[in-house]
Order: structure tokens, then sequence, then C-alpha cells
């Protein structure tokens, strides 16, 4: 936090990219206060969206490289009317992910609730 704000005090007043990084440090420094604070439960729920988002954009990139689907949700149909698997593979691959590390690792809970559902919103969050 420290450091933070003193990096927040030198950008303070810049033009325009420095000036946009202070208020954003400032935000982050504000961030980890109330995370380290524990009092505002919004902060922590943020973090963890946060995250989440961030480790589906790595497993979308781990997608990527293996296979030369797209990372998509919400394929429902091909152009002769059967299932696409698009939709079907890129969900299953989170599901199949969360699932492993939640069996590894129970005491992330947020893993073992992961849903077809919330797996297809995190899909689309992630682009």
């Amino acid at each position: 936090s420290f450091h933070l704000k003193k990096a927040q005090k030198l950008l303070q007043g810049m033009p325009h990219p420095a000036g946009k990084m202070a208020y954003r440090i400032e935000k982050m420094t504000q961030t980890l206060e109330k995370l380290v604070e524990g009092n505002d439960s919004f902060a922590a729920q943020k973090a963890n969206r946060f995250l989440e988002k961030n480790l589906v954009r790595r497993l979308r990139d781990i997608w990527l490289q293996q296979t030369q689907r797209p990372f998509e949700a919400n394929r429902s149909s091909s152009q002769d009317g059967a299932q696409a698997t698009t939709d079907s593979s890129a969900t299953a691959f989170l599901l199949y992910c969360f699932h492993t590390v939640a069996e590894k690792y129970p005491d992330i809970e947020w893993m073992q609730d992961v849903d077809e559902d919330l797996a297809r919103t995190m899909i689309r969050a992630a682009k």
C-alpha cells in the first residue's frame, strides 16, 4: 500500500496516460485496503470476479493453443440442425478444469459450485 500511494503521488497532475494511471492506482489501493480490513464484502466479491475472469482467460489461451475450435458459448445448432460441439466442448473443458481443481483443493469453494450456466457466462465475460 505504501509503494502504491507513493507511485500515485508521483503520477498525480501529469498529462493523460500518467494521470489516468494515478487514478487507477488510487482505486487499487482502496480495494486492497478494503480487502485487508475485511469490512467490505462487495470488494471481496469484486476481487473474486477479477480472479475468475483472469483464470478463464488463461484457460482460454490453453484451449486456443490445443484446438482449432473457437472458445465460445451459446452455439445452439449447426447448419444441418445437429447440436454444435463448440459450446459444449468449451463449457465441458471449463467444468472439467474447475471440478478437478475443486477435488484437489476443497478450500476453494466457488469452483465446486460452477455449473454449465456459470461456465457459459464466464466464457462470454472473458472476451
